[in-house]
């Protein structure tokens, strides 16, 4: 069937909008936060998938991504505490995603990974699985030092610009780092089509803001400290799924910090899967299909 557009409402009046695919006969569904820079559109694939293994999908875009660009509202540009709001977003859509009575579960890919690793410990145990797909994990002084930086660069007249040199900092550092390359979205994917369909998006790829900065960092520099860290559900599943050579993740590094540290909380499974021959972008990926039955394995 074609996707249904749903929205959630937060308690400060504001809305987020998202795509949803229904299953023919629903067991379960999934909330999917995106990534940085594109919109809930570019998961149909993965979803109409989903729905064939039974489970409705529901893809949450971002402050300033996807459906909540409008005249009101410019593109990658975001409300104060944009952070905490979207992650109160993805806490709405799990609700509204249960109210057929069945198992609602989360996931996130990129920005929208670390939206979910906050969801676990600001909503513990409103998600009993949760996935964590192009992630990254053990860098909170680095995200600290970003966020202090963020403060000083940012102002009343780049709110709503671009900032170019946290751009050269963060997502042009990822570019470096599978040089030599043909475009700038390379390290995305290796998959040639996926690359040109991202720089084709008039959606995808317009630079951050200074509002969206502030509002990203101020959320990054709180994830991995200890004390939020201890407020996760105990029994809470997580999926850590990534590219090998996908430099969001320090090509795997930071995912295995993250695995050790949440086994080392106490919770009740964690999984890690580090495919290799992939980059960022796993879903998009030629073997996207290893990546996909994961999924749904850990989901059953």
């Amino acid at each position: 069937m074609e996707n249904e557009i749903f929205e959630v409402k937060l308690p400060t009046g504001e809305t987020l909008k998202g795509r949803n695919w229904k299953a023919k006969e629903a067991i379960g569904s999934l909330v999917i936060a995106t990534g940085m820079q594109e919109h809930a559109l570019r998961y149909e694939g993965f979803a109409r998938f989903l729905n064939e293994q039974g489970y409705d999908v529901y893809v949450l875009d971002a402050f300033g991504q996807g459906l909540n660009v409008d005249d009101g509202h410019p593109i990658q540009v975001w409300p104060e505490d944009g952070f905490a709001k979207n992650v109160d977003g993805i806490a709405l859509a799990l609700k509204l995603a249960g109210k057929n009575g069945k198992p609602a579960y989360v996931m996130g890919h990129s920005m929208g990974s670390f939206m979910v690793q906050s969801l676990l410990e600001e909503h513990p145990g409103l998600a009993k699985k949760a996935i964590l797909c192009g992630s990254n994990g053990g860098q909170l002084g680095l995200m600290k030092l970003a966020s202090l930086l963020a403060h000083i660069l940012v102002h009343k007249g780049n709110m709503e610009k671009p900032v170019k040199l946290l751009t050269k900092l963060s997502l042009d550092v990822y570019a470096d780092a599978v040089a030599p390359c043909k475009t700038s979205a390379d390290w995305l994917s290796y998959n040639e089509d996926n690359v040109k369909a991202y720089l084709e998006d008039p959606l995808c790829g317009n630079p951050n803001t200074g509002s969206f900065w502030l509002g990203f960092l101020d959320g990054m520099k709180r994830i991995w400290e200890k004390k939020n860290l201890n407020k996760i559900d105990k029994s809470t599943e997580v999926l850590i799924i990534s590219g090998k050579q996908d430099p969001v993740g320090q090509f795997g590094s930071g995912l295995v910090w993250l695995y050790d540290t949440y086994r080392r909380l106490g919770l009740s499974k964690v999984v890690l899967h580090l495919y290799p021959n992939m980059r960022h972008e796993v879903l998009n990926e030629d073997g996207k299909a290893e990546v996909y039955r994961d999924v749904v394995s850990f989901l059953e």
